[in-house]
């Protein structure tokens, strides 16, 4: 960017102002919270899809017939889980 900003001045001051802005501690804390923040809650999403998904498929098994000691070993959900949907 300092090769392109060369010469000129406002972009030289734009290139100076980026980098202090980007070596500044606080903005880099900042930054890594927010990335923080975006990973645990994929993490949690993610997690709260799947646990609908396998609720969604043992639902499913129970309505084929299957035996709630199968649809338990099949969806990963233990018997409580299976009751509950029943």
């Amino acid at each position: 960017m300092s090769n392109i900003a060369e010469g000129d001045k406002n972009m030289e001051q734009v290139v100076k102002f980026m980098k202090s802005f980007v070596n500044d501690e606080e903005v880099l804390d900042i930054y890594d919270k927010i990335n923080d923040v975006k990973y645990y809650a994929k993490e949690e999403g993610l997690a709260e899809g799947m646990a609908e998904g396998k609720k969604e498929t043992a639902k499913n098994l129970l309505q084929m017939g299957l035996s709630k000691e199968d649809i338990s070993k099949t969806a990963g959900l233990s018997l409580n889980e299976i009751n509950v949907l029943n």
